[in-house]
Order: structure tokens, then sequence, then C-alpha cells
């Protein structure tokens, strides 16, 4: 068996760790030794407070008192809190007990993790606690698995002086911290149960036995000590050197097993074994039952066919290997023979053949396919199976085109495509193939064959198409395709609605509103609407509708039947060639302003003062303005925005000049609700 080490039992570590205590109190009595008590922190923090303050152990009687019970008064059981060992003594002890290097590996790392400057940010501070934590995990295991390590930890005492049949309550505590105080109740010592390992069971697996057992159901014998013999009432060595604390993550593990692999010492030999569990203070429980099984060797390795022969009668001769060491564990052999690769098999060969045989003659094999596949079979009962090898006799004629003649899309997306059937002996069945798009490679749609002449598929009709095209080759059994069928095309109901336009930019003016949109992509689009809803309607009207041929051609739009200080809300709609609608467009709410005709600015007239630098322009306009747009144009330059001044100025002075230069100058009003009048004249002058 392979040397089993020691694992953290997450599962009983994280079950003490939980107590509601802050200190973890466990007792077992020994007929030799008296009532033996250890004790476990249940966190870091009380684990730190006590390796620096140490533990008190107390020690109450409870008597009967008048058909009640009376607690007296709590007796130290010594005088000295329990420490950790002076390094010292450690080394001294480590001389004679190699085991006790534990101990000194966790003094050493607490003494460390003590001494460490306190932490200057977040990220130290983590790495400390993370430290603590573990050294905190590693000191309660070993505390529980070795008596004498938990002694030198300060974590273990025999109570020599406890009656067997008196009723104690324990308490521990660490001084100065009343907070970190738990209790422990004994009612007898004389009542210990000692629980037994049930359910133990034996199975072969390669070169290995494989137990399992049923857990003992709580953390009073949390690990296990295995034993195994040649007889059932002989000795039993124990297979572990230290307590096995159970294999997690394998296939047949659960909450309520435990299981373990032992190497088979010896092929042909029967072992018996036997599981007991151990206690926290290495203590056995009541062992199993013993369980017999007879260590045979299974087959590690299978036959391989390396050839197979047509002879000139028709009969087909297979050739096969197995390896040489594993040759003289073998029963035999069956050969196994199929029309088609997934079978099914049957039988050819009488009689099991001998394990010294390596060749077999099929004289009644199938006309022109034939597939084998071989069992080895062991000692133990066991067989392992070859790959599969096809013999396929000659034939290179393939089948006829096959003939597509219906299909058809129901509005679930349930398709039915149904063709003619090959009349060949010798076919197997059909490949199909689609695609939405000749122009695309098809995509498979059957694994292997189908030997049916109807084939339904299930499409998305979200997918935006309206057609799908199908095509299928025949196949003899030797897999010879047939010339492919043409393709078949199959209309799909169309239940997408189509993509809309969008509205892209909007002017008011006194003839309108004009809009600006773009056009819908939809590729089966009929038409399209521009909407719109006055202050006075409920539901949007179509305004304006654009046939599928002008779509593309068509993206702008005046509304010329606004009237003045009404608001407007536009939006499009498509429509596709199955009266499928889209959502609505984005929305346009307008306002249409004062469509009255206003006048231009007159009388543009501009002054040159070479003497101030200055141009000064004077102007007419009859109506309120909320301000007076100057544009100016110097030699050959961009006529364009110079300055916009207050609506009740009718002169502005252009201080902005360069000598030898040529001005000219126009103005536009700006009305109220944002209309422009007319323009004004030109007026150029020299500077």
């Amino acid at each position: 068996m392979k040397k089993i080490l020691l694992l953290l039992s997450l599962v009983f570590i994280g079950n003490i760790l939980a107590q509601n205590d802050s200190i973890l109190l466990m007792n077992y009595y020994d007929q030799n030794q008296g009532a033996m008590l250890k004790w476990i922190p249940v966190n870091s923090d009380v684990f730190l407070a006590g390796f620096e303050r140490g533990y008190l152990l107390s020690r109450a009687k409870v008597i009967e008192n008048g058909g009640t019970e009376k607690l007296l008064p709590f007796e130290l059981l010594t005088a000295e809190p329990f420490h950790v060992w002076p390094v010292s003594k450690l080394e001294k002890e480590l001389e004679k007990d190699s085991s006790l290097y534990v101990a000194s590996i966790f003094v050493d790392g607490a003494e460390e993790l003590k001494n460490m400057p306190v932490p200057t940010n977040e990220r130290e501070a983590i790495e400390r606690k993370q430290g603590d934590g573990f050294l905190h995990l590693i000191g309660s295991f070993s505390v529980i698995a070795d008596n004498k390590v938990a002694d030198a930890l300060g974590q273990f005492f025999i109570d020599k002086t406890a009656e067997l049949n008196q009723k104690y309550l324990y308490k521990i505590e660490i001084p100065g911290l009343e907070q970190y105080t738990s209790y422990m109740l004994v009612p007898n010592f004389a009542n210990q149960p000692k629980e037994k390992v049930l359910g133990l069971n034996a199975s072969l697996a390669p070169e290995v036995v494989f137990l399992t057992w049923y857990n003992n159901g709580s953390k009073n014998y949390p690990y296990y000590n295995i034993y195994r013999s040649e007889k059932l009432k002989g000795k039993y060595e124990k297979l572990n050197e230290l307590p096995y604390v159970g294999q997690q993550g394998n296939a047949v593990m659960n909450e309520f097993s435990t299981s373990i692999i032992d190497s088979i010492p010896e092929y042909g030999k029967t072992y018996y074994y036997k599981v007991a569990g151990v206690n926290a203070f290495g203590f056995e429980g009541i062992a199993s039952d013993p369980v017999e099984i007879k260590a045979l060797y299974l087959l590690q390795n299978a036959p391989k066919i390396t050839e197979t022969e047509e002879g000139v009668n028709g009969e087909i001769t297979l050739n096969w290997v197995f390896p040489k060491d594993e040759q003289k564990y073998l029963t035999g052999y069956n050969i196994f023979r199929a029309d088609n690769g997934a079978g099914p098999y049957m039988r050819v060969n009488p009689e099991r053949l001998s394990p010294k045989t390596f060749s077999f003659i099929d004289d009644t094999p199938k006309k022109s396919s034939n597939y084998y596949v071989m069992s080895a079979y062991g000692f133990a009962g066991d067989s392992t199976n070859s790959l599969l090898k096809a013999h396929l006799l000659l034939d290179s004629i393939p089948p006829a085109k096959p003939i597509a003649i219906e299909g058809k899309c129901d509005t679930n997306g349930i398709l039915t495509f149904k063709w003619a059937a090959n009349v060949e002996a010798d076919l197997i069945g059909y490949r199909l193939f689609k695609t939405y798009d000749l122009a695309i490679e098809p995509l498979r749609v059957t694994s292997g064959y189908t030997p049916d002449t109807v084939y339904t598929d299930t499409l998305n009709l979200k997918e935006p198409f309206t057609k799908i095209y199908y095509r299928l080759f025949a196949l003899d059994d030797h897999y010879n395709p047939s010339f492919p069928s043409d393709w078949f095309e199959i209309p799909l109901p169309d239940k997408n609605p189509p993509t809309n336009g969008s509205l892209t930019e909007y002017s008011v003016g006194m003839q309108g509103i004009s809009l600006k949109w773009q056009a819908s992509t939809a590729k089966d689009l009929a038409k399209m609407q521009l909407l719109r809803k006055s202050e006075e309607d409920i539901d949007y009207k179509v305004l304006y509708e654009i046939e599928k041929e002008k779509v593309a051609s068509t993206l702008s739009y005046t509304d010329t039947s606004t009237k003045s200080f009404y608001t407007y809300e536009y939006a499009l709609l498509t429509i596709d060639e199955s009266g499928l609608e889209s959502p609505q467009s984005n929305v346009f709410a307008i306002k249409q302003l004062d469509k009255r005709k206003v006048p231009a600015v007159t009388n543009l007239d501009a002054l040159v003062s070479r003497e101030n630098r200055v141009v000064k322009l004077e102007w007419d306009f009859p109506m309120n303005a909320s301000g007076f747009r100057i544009y100016r144009q110097r030699n050959d330059g961009t006529l364009s925005t110079h300055k916009f001044v207050d609506g009740k100025v009718r002169e502005y002075y252009d201080k902005e000049i360069k000598p030898n230069s040529e001005y000219t100058y126009l103005i536009v009003a700006q009305l109220p609700g944002g209309y422009p009048s007319g323009y004004s004249n030109k007026v150029t002058v020299k500077y």
C-alpha cells in the first residue's frame, strides 16, 4: 500500500471552529491514565491570546441535593496556567521524540507572528490576519492529532484525580480575559460510547483494492486506522502510519461514506480488511466486521485487431495482438460482428477462443460491410474490448442521385422535407445539407446518415431569412456517395417585422416644417410612411407614403399644411411585403412658428471714417426684432456672420477693420419666435 500522508481534515476542523464557545473542550477517559482533556481555541484571536497568556483549567463537582443537583465551587487543577513549552524544553524533548518537531515548527511560527511589527496599511493587515488564521488551523489540527504535541503547546492535561462515576463541570479560560471562557459537562466517564465502523466494503480495481465504509456520524471518532490480514482470525497489520482522515473528491465519495485505496501485495491471494475509528486522543472505537476479497489481476490492456484479409471464397481472416505480460491472466477471446458501425454486434465464434490464439477465419461474412470488435476475458471475470475494425468488400458504384419532392415550413418554424426513396439494395441512407444562401457553404444537418425519406427540422423564424435550401446525397454500405440532389427551395413564413428608418433633422420656415430621414434597409420592404399627430389628434395619421421603388431616393418632405404656433409630432413607419409593421421610429415634436410674411431690412448704408478708424452702418426695419445679424466680407473672403446686435438698434460701428481692405456688408433681422427677415441690400466700402 502506498504511504498514507496525514491530510488536514477540513470537515472536522470546520465543525470545531464553528462552535459557539470560544474554547472547545474535549475529553476521553483511559483506565490506565485517567481523564484526558484537550482544548482548542475556535478562532485566531482566542488562539493568540492563549498563546501569550496560557490557559487555566478548573473543575467543579455536580452532586445531588434533595432531588435536584448542586454545583460545588470550581477548583483549579493546576496552580499555574498551561503555557507552550519553553524552547529549551522543546529542544531537549525533541531529541527523545521526533514527533515534537511539529510543535517546534508551530512555536517558531507563532513567535514570529507575535513579534511582527504593527501593520501600517490594509494589505499588511490582511496578510497578518491570514497568517494568524493559518497558524491557528495548523495548531488546532496538530493538537487533535497528537497528544504529545498538544502537551507541548499547552493544550493537554490528564486529570488523574477524576472519579469514574462522578459528574463534573470543567471550565477552561484565558487569564484576564473573561470573555474567553468555556465549559464542558461530563455526566459520567464510565459511559463514554465507543462507536463501531459500519458498512465496510471491498472491491477490485486495476492493481488495487478499493475500500469504502460509512462515516461514524459524529466528531468523536473523526479518524480511522485501516488493517489488513491474510487470515480471517490472524494478525492484522495496520496500513497507515498516522490516523487516516478520509479521501475527498472520489467518485463514490459522499457525505455518508469514506474510502481508501490499497495496493495489492500479491495476486491470487485472499485478504481480509477491517477499519476502526480513532478519536482525538489516539484511542480506537470498535473495529468494523472484516471483509474478504480475493486479489485477482484486472486486465489493463485490450486486444488490437491488426489486419483483416479477404480470401478467394469471400471468407475474412482476422489477426490480432495482445501484450505478452498480461497473456497469463487471460481465459480467452470472443469476436463480434455487425454490418454497420453502430451495431448490433453478434458473436461469430461458436466457443470462446484460446488465449494462445491470435487469428480467426470468419467464413460467413456479410456481402459488403463487416465491422469487428474483439473482447478479451480475465480470470477475475473482467473484460476489455478492442477498437472497431471495418472490412468493406470492393464496391465502387454509387447510388443514384436522390430527387426531392416536397418541402414546407409552418408558422411555428417546423419544417418538413421529403424525397423519393432510392431503390439500391446496398443503400444505407442519406446525408442532408442546408443553407439560407446558395453563395455560402452549406451546413450538414444529419450526424452520420438517416435511413428515412423524410426530415423534420426546427427553424428560428426570428432570423432575417425568407427562404431556405436543402439538398441530399445517397450512401451505400461502402459509403459511396451519390451525386447531390438539386437544391430544393422552401419559402419561410415571415414573422419578423422590418427594420425602421429614423428621423435625422428638421427646419421650420414660413412654408411649413421640413423633415429629413434615413430610410429603412429591410430587404422585404413594401413601403414607408411619414406619420403626423397634431395637438388636435389622438392618434398618428399618415401624412406621406413612399412606395418601395422610391424609398431609397425619397429622404425628405415639407409639411406645408401646418398652422402657426401649433406643435406637431412626426415619426416613421415601415411595412414589409407580408404586411408586418416595424416599431415606430424616433419622434420629432416641432412647433410651427408664425407663417406670416416679414419685410426685409432696408436702406443699409455704410460710412467710412479714416480719422476714427471705423465704418458706421445704418439701416431701417419697420417691425420689432429680437436682433440683427450682420454679415461681413473682407476682400475676396467669405461672407459670414460678423456680429449679432440688439433688435432695438439701427446702427453699428465696425472697429475691427484693417487698412487697404474692401468690406461688403449684409444685414438680416431675427424676429421673435426665430424667424429671419428678408435680406438687406449689400453695401461695399474701401478703407
